[in-house]
This record gives C-alpha cells, sequence and structure tokens, in this order.
C-alpha cells in the first residue's frame, strides 16, 4: 500500500518529479503505482518520471545480488546531493562576495568609470593584461570596449597585449616571461592612456613589470586584484580589489566589474 510512500513525499520530499523509489520485491512497484509513480526498470531511466524502480524478480536473480545494486542507487543519490549542496554553497559565496564588493569598492568603480572617458575624450587608449583566466578577461573587456557593450557608439580603442601570440612567445623567448607585456606597453603606450592590470594575487610579475613602464610613460594604471595588499596595488592610481582570498569569486567579480566600467563608459559615448 502507498501510504507511508506518500507521507514521506508530503512531508519530507514535496515533489514526486524528483523522486526514486528503489525496491527489491514486486510489491514495491505496486506501491509506487499506487502513489502515482511509473515503473522502470532501472535501465535509460528517464529523468522525468515520478518513481524510479530498480528490480530483479528473485527468479532472475539471487537476492544477494540485489545489494550492490541498490548500494550503488544510494551512492547516486548521495553524490546528487553532494552535487546541489555545491551548487548552492557556490551561489551564496558568490552573492555575498557581490555584496560586499558593492559597498566597499562602488566609489572606485565609478571613478575608473569617470577616469576612462576623460582620458578617451583626450585619445587616450586603454591596454589590458593578465595571465590565464585574467587574460581572457582582459580579452573580453577589449572586445566590449573596441565593439560595443549594450549601445551604439563610435569603437573605443582598446587593446588585449595577450593577443599576439607571436609578440608574446618573441619577447618570452628573447627577454623572458616576466617581460611579455612590459615590451609591449614600451611599444604602444603613450602619455594619457591607461593600463589595466588584471591579477587576482596582485603578484605577477609580468603585470607588475607592464605597470611600472606605464608610469614611467605618464599612463594610469588601474589595478584588478584580491583582497590581499599587493605590490601590483601599490603602483596602481585605481585599486579594484575584490574583498575575498577565493580565486574564482574574484575572477567573477572582475568580470561583473569590468562590465559595469564599460557601461559606465559606453553611456557617455552612445548615440542615444
Amino acid at each position: 500500500m502507498p501510504g507511508l510512500l506518500k507521507r514521506s513525499l508530503s512531508n519530507w520530499v514535496g515533489s514526486a518529479n524528483s523522486s526514486f523509489l528503489v525496491g527489491d520485491v514486486p510489491t514495491d512497484i505496486k506501491a509506487a503505482e499506487r502513489a502515482g509513480g511509473s515503473f522502470s526498470t532501472g535501465e535509460n531511466v528517464p529523468w522525468t518520471i515520478s518513481f524510479g524502480i530498480s528490480f530483479r524478480s528473485r527468479t532472475q536473480s539471487r537476492s544477494h545480488e540485489l545489494v550492490p545494486e541498490f548500494l550503488d542507487h544510494q551512492q547516486c543519490i548521495r553524490q546528487g546531493r553532494e552535487h546541489m549542496d555545491l551548487v548552492t554553497s557556490s551561489f551564496e559565496a558568490h552573492l555575498t562576495v557581490a555584496r560586499d564588493t558593492v559597498e566597499e569598492l562602488r566609489d572606485t568603480i565609478e571613478n575608473v568609470g569617470v577616469a576612462l572617458i576623460a582620458s578617451l575624450e583626450k585619445g587616450g587608449r586603454i591596454l589590458l593584461c593578465g595571465n590565464g583566466g585574467s587574460a581572457a578577461d582582459a580579452q573580453h573587456l577589449a572586445a566590449e570596449f573596441t565593439g560595443r557593450f549594450l549601445r551604439e557608439r563610435r569603437p573605443l580603442p582598446a587593446l588585449a597585449l595577450t593577443c599576439n601570440s607571436s609578440s608574446v612567445t618573441a619577447i618570452g623567448n628573447d627577454y623572458g616571461f616576466d617581460r611579455i607585456f612590459a615590451r609591449e606597453v614600451e611599444a604602444h603606450g603613450r602619455p594619457g592612456d591607461t593600463l589595466i592590470g588584471i591579477s587576482t594575487s596582485g603578484t605577477s610579475r609580468n603585470v607588475l613589470a607592464a605597470a611600472k613602464v606605464a608610469h614611467a610613460r605618464n599612463m594610469a594604471v588601474v589595478a584588478m586584484t584580491g583582497a590581499t595588499a599587493s605590490d601590483l596595488s601599490a603602483l596602481a592610481d585605481h585599486v579594484l580589489n575584490i574583498p575575498t582570498d577565493s580565486t574564482p569569486r574574484i575572477q567573477e567579480m572582475h568580470i561583473l566589474v569590468g562590465h559595469i566600467i564599460c557601461d559606465i563608459v559606453e553611456r557617455h559615448f552612445s548615440d542615444s
């Protein structure tokens, strides 16, 4: 009879659509059917069914052979719960850092946007650099400026120093990896330009070297880092130091903050 199943669904689960019944005798199938579930042998079970029954009759297999199968289902359920916990905790951590970021960096984010507008109005350019995921962020933001973010406007001069693989590898081979961005700043940077250096740790030596060259050329420097005070922060005119030491959360906030800055700048230069 399905009474216990119905009470379990009502008291603890809430929805039959995300539930599975694992059983080992024919009456388990009947109980599932009476509770409103559909039947499956456990092979190729669609996720949309109300109940999936893993069942073999005693005439088909010995009872002790059912135990590993039942344990496999338990493991799947346990792993599914762990995955859901991971999803939830990751979103909660992201939202916590997002709230802390807007509280601590709201004014700095606006100031960076205004400074970029002033530089671009005078013919300045934006150079961006970083390693790994930060290199991807540099390219992403450069594309938002040269293409468009949300509105029609003139293209804005922005260059990700990571994009020319021939230059990066030649400079790295001839001068060392620490000089790959500094050499490009020497080639492209001009007084009035802005360098945006992205480093979650704030200690990337090639980004630090680029920041030093930028200052020597009377360029502004924006540092996008994490919470820990760093050499890059000390070199920057504007510091966007995300208030966490978690690298994934820092990277998530870097692209969010970068999008907000793009929006500020684009609103100024938009055609509408």
